[in-house]
């Protein structure tokens, strides 16, 4: 079977799962935060979790004072919610009150801000959540010391709450999103002997899913959740936490930096890792891997996205992350679970969100 006639294939089962999707998409097919505050129940912990994120910031202030500038910066323009949504939708889970368990949905939203932080002046983007990137405004030293006190506040925010256990669960996942932020920068992907989809997923697994997966671990834990409730909301979101790197490299391939809120073409620029790029390379007959690797090496974007959309790797990448969404749906139904509607349609909102 050729690229184009997989391509058609791909694409047919992906808009038959868009149709099946249980939270209904706008015009576009694609859906963003504002969506989900448009739904009632999602709008009410949605509402909880601003509230809360509000208060935080407007006590974050000391001296100097452009540190704290700093660290307030990216908190102050928003973002998806995803961590913190995840530790509340967990807690109602396994039946328990998401107000015990804010402080922690505030502290993973620091936790993830500040990898964003150190992220940025990795890759020296220019753009995130629609401003300009603290280390462009701030200066690098300093952006880098606002991603280290964010993390230092999520610790004093949940120290007095928190039990060993989740101290350690929350520990190891800021371990694990370190290694993955390191596997990510040093997999070159122009270089076959160090990448393929295995080596991507294994990195996308510590860098993405391990925060998220923790999150619903914290969450079910607050909760008074039992251990095999736990288990499934962390397996769920696993699932969903790959499915969203999918779907965020996709985007940075396909999108705009006024849709999505950040740089795009960033991973063809810094040739770093990107699931699309990746599968084209390992998967695609020769003389495209060659074509591909010509045009990466020119910095010739356009013919590399030419490349990635003929191959079928861009549709395939959509069907790989709608594939691991019902997974993770499929979990939820095996599971002793309250409200599980809440949870596939943020698994839908993963896969077809605009940014």
């Amino acid at each position: 079977m050729s690229g184009r006639e997989m391509s058609t294939d791909r694409d047919s089962r992906t808009e038959c799962d868009q149709r099946d999707t249980s939270l209904a998409a706008g015009s576009t097919g694609l859906l963003t935060i504002d969506d989900l505050t448009a739904d009632e129940e999602f709008g009410a912990i949605i509402s909880a979790i601003n509230t809360a994120m509000d208060e935080f910031v407007q006590n974050l202030y000391g001296e100097p004072a452009s540190l704290y500038e700093a660290a307030r910066h990216l908190l102050v323009a928003g973002g998806k919610r995803l961590r913190s949504l995840i530790v509340l939708l967990a807690t109602q889970a396994v039946g328990g009150d998401i107000e015990d368990a804010l402080p922690f949905a505030v502290a993973m939203e620091l936790v993830q801000t500040a990898s964003l932080l150190h992220d940025d002046v990795i890759d020296d983007d220019v753009l995130r959540r629609g401003v300009e990137t603290a280390h462009r405004k701030f200066g690098t030293r300093i952006a880098i010391l606002a991603g280290d006190l964010l993390v230092a506040e999520a610790m004093s925010l949940i120290g007095e709450r928190a039990t060993p256990e989740l101290l350690a669960m929350i520990g190891k996942a800021g371990i694990m999103l370190c290694e993955g932020e390191a596997s990510d920068l040093l997999m070159e992907i122009t270089d076959s002997e160090s990448v393929s989809v295995r080596r991507y997923l294994a990195m996308a697994e510590r860098k993405t899913a391990s925060l998220l997966r923790v999150a619903a671990g914290v969450g079910a834990v607050v909760g008074g959740g039992t251990t095999e409730q736990r288990d499934a909301l962390m397996e769920y979101a696993r699932k969903i936490g790959l499915a969203f790197q999918i779907r965020d490299d996709v985007l940075n391939l396909t999108s705009t930096p006024d849709v999505t809120g950040k740089s795009v073409l960033s991973d063809l620029k810094w040739k770093t890792s990107n699931y699309v790029v990746i599968h084209c390379l390992e998967h695609c007959s020769q003389p495209v891997r060659e074509e591909c690797l010509r045009a990466l090496g020119s910095n010739s974007y356009e013919d590399v996205l030419r490349v990635l959309e003929e191959s079928g790797s861009i549709a395939h990448a959509n069907e790989v992350a709608w594939r691991l969404a019902r997974e993770a749906k499929a979990v939820l139904r095996g599971a002793d679970l309250q409200k599980k509607h809440l949870l596939e349609r943020l698994a839908d909102f993963v896969v077809l969100r605009a940014h």
